[in-house]
């Protein structure tokens, strides 16, 4: 029953996606599937239950999720470049462009085309696609918790001090402002 509940709690969030219109929270999709307004208000708890985590692994499984990031950060993309030729000198060879393409860490050449219009030849040629992969190396160091705000210490003086010790230096110091 839950898990069919967040099932619909899921359905609804998703349902006006790519249809133009804005898409709802994933608060008002849980009142519409019959929760209660003050759990509604907090997703990060309904996020945490088992019925959500289990719908999760079935329709995004860990497999699948580290399946598509390995291909991220694997990415790449088709490229062009011109290699212009100027009048009254030697056309660059295809063996030449190879070498220049291939010599920049990742590239691959595929093929080259003479471009009369372009005034040379164009290679197309795979390069890595460094967006894709900075965003798969952004969100794999957030997960593990590298970045330097996840592993923000308080060093103040009164981070140690109880409540109750610091209730005393409150009251201590507005008796000092009195005076």
């Amino acid at each position: 029953m839950a898990k069919e509940r967040a099932k619909i709690v899921l359905d609804n969030f998703l349902g006006n996606r790519g249809k133009g219109k804005k898409p709802k929270s994933l608060g008002k999709a849980m009142i519409k599937a019959g929760y209660s307004e003050a759990y509604a208000k907090n997703p990060d708890q309904f996020r945490k239950s088992k019925a959500w985590k289990q719908l999760m692994e079935e329709y995004l499984p860990e497999e699948s999720l580290l399946a598509k990031h390995k291909e991220l950060l694997n990415s790449s993309e088709v490229q062009d470049f011109v290699f212009h030729t100027e009048k009254g000198k030697k056309a660059i060879t295809d063996k030449e462009i190879k070498t220049i393409v291939e010599s920049i860490p990742g590239c691959r050449l595929i093929y080259i085309k003479v471009e009369r219009y372009l005034g040379g030849k164009v290679a197309y040629y795979q390069a890595p696609d460094s967006k894709a992969r900075d965003a798969a190396l952004d969100k794999a160091y957030k997960l593990r918790g590298k970045y330097a705000p996840e592993k923000w210490q308080d060093v103040t003086p009164y981070s140690k001090l109880s409540n109750k010790e610091l209730a005393e230096k409150i009251e201590l110091a507005k008796q000092k402002l009195k005076k």
